[in-house]
């Protein structure tokens, strides 16, 4: 297999941003977690997300046996935590809504590898004061009115009510300007749209399905002045939500905020590129916190990789595809296999430090 270096004449390092597109709103999935360092729905998760850059992150807002606000994503707390005493991960299942919260703070805590964050799981007004300090804005995925209230008297209005239930939403408009976003399943758009209509303010959708979130829906919720959020689409359908999304959560796709500049930019400009040659845009160096976006119009097919983790393949006439990777840890790399002669017209990689 032939490779093109990204040190041939088309492809150029530029110290500018170059044109000037709209990038999605980004949030943290369970907060700015890492694997195995820093976990999720924890307060360390918050001030990551706000490191990394994200404007906001998603928490699961729930009650444990004794009506205290805690964040927990699974049902069982064995994943994601560890006994207290020696650090030994927990044996038979345990459910957080059998626990109360003394004994959830007394008898575990959080996993990971670094011993400073194996902290006793935080409760709900932890997580709101270092929101309050960060300035991050908590996408609260829960049905409870309590979770709404407590995020208002707390921030205000800088927060987002999401969830499956329309009528729990609605409580939250009562009092809160919030945006909010409803999960609508497979209701048709048109009633999808009048029930946004009701419920005012700003609003939009949610989904995970990505065969839902095709561009006629995401147009047309767009078109009726709503938000359209793309929710934790898997590999590799998150391009496909992020070329019509407004908003985009994700575990590991990151935009940053505008204002932030790139460390550097690497181009490529019409290059054609014969079955079988690949393309490489390599990091000048590892970086223990870092982003890239890419920005690519082409016609063809290609296969593209992105850090040995996450394949693509892309097919189609003068179209444009845009992806966000954050990463860890790693020396930043997004390869691009013709699989049929192609027309790269234009890439543009944009790497971040954090």
């Amino acid at each position: 297999m032939k490779r093109l270096s990204i040190v041939l004449a088309a492809i150029m390092m530029l110290s500018s941003c170059g044109t000037q597109i709209v990038l999605p709103y980004s949030v943290a999935h369970r907060g700015g977690h890492v694997d195995g360092l820093v976990p999720e729905n924890s307060v360390a998760g918050v001030y990551m997300a706000k490191r990394y850059g994200y404007r906001a992150f998603e928490c699961d807002v729930h009650y444990t046996s004794d009506s205290v606000l805690i964040l927990m994503h699974d049902g069982t707390i064995n994943r994601t935590m560890r006994n207290a005493s020696d650090y030994s991960p927990i044996g038979k299942k345990t459910w957080y809504k059998d626990l109360s919260y003394e004994e959830l703070r007394n008898n575990y805590v959080l996993a990971s590898e670094d011993e400073s964050l194996r902290t006793p799981l935080p409760n709900f007004d932890e997580i709101l004061a270092a929101c309050k300090e960060t300035g991050m804005i908590p996408m609260l995925h829960s049905d409870l009115p309590e979770a709404y209230r407590r995020a208002y008297d707390v921030l205000g209005n800088k927060f987002v009510a999401f969830d499956t239930n329309y009528e729990a939403l609605k409580h939250a408009r009562e009092f809160s300007s919030c945006l909010i976003l409803w999960d609508p399943g497979s209701t048709p758009v048109d009633e999808v749209i009048e029930k946004l209509k009701a419920l005012g303010g700003r609003c939009g959708v949610s989904s995970m399905n990505y065969r839902m979130l095709d561009r006629d829906f995401d147009r047309k919720i767009r078109e009726a002045g709503f938000e359209v959020q793309e929710s934790i689409f898997p590999c590799p359908h998150e391009i496909q939500g992020t070329a019509d999304a407004s908003i985009v959560l994700s575990d590991f796709s990151l935009f940053p905020v505008k204002g932030k500049k790139p460390e550097y930019v690497k181009k490529g400009v019409d290059m054609e590129v014969q079955a079988g040659d690949q393309v490489l845009f390599v990091g000048e160096q590892e970086e223990e916190f870092g982003s890239m976006v890419l920005e690519m119009e082409f016609s063809g097919s290609v296969r593209m990789t992105v850090n040995g983790k996450w394949t693509y393949e892309l097919k189609g006439r003068n179209i444009t595809r845009l992806g966000s990777w954050r990463f860890h840890n790693a020396l930043p790399e997004i390869s691009i296999e013709a699989l049929e002669d192609s027309h790269i017209k234009h890439a543009e990689v944009k790497f971040y430090r954090f």
